[in-house]
C-alpha cells in the first residue's frame, strides 16, 4: 500500500542501521584505545596519577556542575606543580533537557582542569565567549574591572566587587590574558581555581591539558598574597585531599 514500506526496504533499513552502531562502537573503541595509550606516556611525563574510583558529585556547585542531576567526576588525575596540586577530570551528567530516541537521559560531559590554592578564596567567575563579548559590547558585564583586553573578553561575576577589581589586577591580569586560557571558563571556588570547556574529546583532551595546565598554574600563583590575608578562610578544596581508596 502506498505509505508503507516493503519488506525488502525494512530488512535494508534494519541493515543499515546495524552497520553504522557496528562501525561506531568500533571507531569509538579504537579511540579509547588510543587515548589510554597516550594518556600512560602523557602521564609518566607530567607526573600525572588517577583516582582509583570516580567520585560522586551532587554537591558540587556553579558552572559546569548541576547539584542532584546524577553528576559524577570520572578519569580524575592529579599531580603537583610547583607546591600546588593540579588536576583534570572528566566530569558528567544526565539529564532529561534531551531525550534520546530509547527515552534514555542525554549524558553531557566536560573536561575540567584545576589548581588547589593554599586558602579558600570569595567565589568568581569568569565566563568567555560570544556571551561575554556580547556583553561587554552592550555593557552588560556584572563587573568591570578597568581593563579593556579583560572587560572585553570576559564576563565576570562576584559577590563581593571590591574583591573581584583587587583580584583581576596586576599580575593575575596578565596571567589572565595569556591565549592559553582562551576557549574555556573560569571559576574560583573555595580553594579551587578552575578551567573548563564542554565535551571531552579524546582525541583532543591531553592537548588541551597540556596547553591549560601552566597557564591555570601560572593564574594561580599570580593570586595576591595580600588578598589571600585578607579573604582567605581554611581551605575547601574541590577533589578529597588525598585519592579516594578502591572500593572494597
Amino acid at each position: 500500500m502506498d505509505g508503507e514500506l516493503s519488506t525488502g526496504t525494512v530488512v535494508i533499513l534494519v541493515v543499515v542501521v546495524a552497520v553504522v552502531i557496528a562501525v561506531t562502537v568500533v571507531v569509538q573503541g579504537r579511540r579509547e584505545s588510543a587515548y589510554r595509550e597516550s594518556k600512560r606516556s602523557f602521564s609518566r611525563g607530567g607526573g600525572w596519577r588517577r583516582f582509583p574510583a570516580d567520585i560522586l558529585a551532587d554537591e558540587w556547585a556553579g558552572g559546569p556542575f548541576r547539584p542532584g542531576r546524577d553528576g559524577y567526576a570520572a578519569d580524575v588525575n592529579v599531580t603537583e606543580r610547583e607546591g600546588l596540586r593540579t588536576f583534570f577530570l572528566k566530569y558528567v551528567y544526565l539529564t532529561t533537557d534531551q531525550i534520546m530516541a530509547d527515552g534514555r537521559s542525554t549524558k553531557k560531559e566536560h573536561l575540567v582542569i584545576g589548581v588547589d590554592l593554599p586558602a579558600s578564596l570569595p567565589a568568581i567567575t569568569l565566563e568567555r565567549g560570544a556571551r561575554a563579548g556580547i556583553g561587554a559590547a552592550v555593557g552588560g558585564q556584572d563587573i568591570s574591572v578597568g581593563h579593556p583586553q579583560i572587560d572585553g573578553a570576559w564576563r565576570i561575576t562576584s559577590g563581593d566587587e571590591e574583591y573581584a577589581r583587587a583580584l583581576v589586577q596586576g599580575a593575575f591580569a596578565h596571567a589572565l590574558s595569556v591565549p592559553e586560557l582562551r576557549g574555556g571558563n573560569l571559576r574560583l571556588s573555595g580553594a579551587t581555581l578552575m578551567w573548563w570547556e564542554k565535551g571531552f574529546d579524546l582525541t583532543e583532551v591531553l592537548g588541551t591539558v597540556q596547553r591549560v595546565e601552566p597557564a591555570l598554574v601560572a593564574l594561580a600563583r599570580a593570586v595576591p598574597a595580600e588578598l589571600v590575608r585578607r579573604y582567605g578562610t581554611e581551605p575547601r578544596p574541590l577533589l578529597p585531599a588525598a585519592p579516594v581508596p578502591p572500593a572494597s
